[in-house]
Order: C-alpha cells, then structure tokens, then sequence
C-alpha cells in the first residue's frame, strides 16, 4: 500500500470540497498536509494519518481534519465541516477507491471544539478510522 496514493487521493477529494481560490493572480490551496503555510488562507483544513494498525487483511488507519477561521461568528467554518463530512458524498461511512485494488471506508469516530491560544483563531476536528482493503 503506497501512502503518497493515499495522502494524493485524499488531498484531491479535500479540494473538490474546498477549492484553491485565487489571491493576487496565483492560485492558493486551502488543504494542507500535516501543517499549513504561515500565508494559509482562511478557512483552510489540515489533514494527517498520524499512524495506523496494519491486520491481516487490511490496514486501519486514524485520520485527522482539522479545520481552521479566522472569524469570531463560526458560521462559515460549520458549514465547511458538514460539507465535507455529511453532504451526500460526504466523507462518514464512504468508500473511496484510491486504484482499481484499494479502497478506502471512513468512518467518524469523534469531533472536538478545540479552543487555540489565539482568541481570534476558530478551530475543528474530525477524527475519523479509516479501514484500507486491498493492496
């Protein structure tokens, strides 16, 4: 199982549901990879698959969205979260078909209000397992 397969699929599926936007002619992402640019734009998200479990016929893996504001009314940020975890193709129980051989089923194990030493920063996170089928 390659991880960059993974961490690429993922990060492509992030951005369909929360696009580059431009800023001065140059196209930025707001989905990072572990930790966000100090130019982050706001909302952005930031996603890791800190470690995993590997058994006999698949591989289970914890897998972290953390979603970031700038903003004191969190509106924007609540919506982005369910966007991306309950719409129709939202990520709670949905498989993703990384190649023709490896799936991906996410499933919601707990989210967290997470208060950053920052009063004006607003902060999510989704915790979910992550079950890997296939090779």
């Amino acid at each position: 199982m390659k991880m960059i397969d993974i961490r690429e699929y993922i990060a492509s599926f992030l951005e369909s549901k929360h696009p580059d936007v431009l800023v001065n002619g140059v196209e930025k992402s707001r989905v990072h990879s572990e930790d966000a640019p100090d130019d982050a734009i706001y909302p952005y998200i930031v996603y890791d698959l800190p470690n995993s479990v590997k058994g006999n016929s698949m591989e289970n893996f914890v897998f972290e969205l953390d979603f970031w504001d700038n903003k004191t009314d969190t509106t924007e940020l609540e919506i982005l979260c369910d966007h991306v975890n309950n719409d129709q193709d939202g990520l709670d129980g949905k498989t993703l078909l990384v190649t023709e051989t490896l799936g991906l089923t996410f499933y919601l194990e707990n989210r967290r209000q997470l208060r950053d030493p920052d009063k004006q920063l607003k902060r999510r996170q989704y915790v979910y397992q992550v079950r890997a089928h296939g090779a």
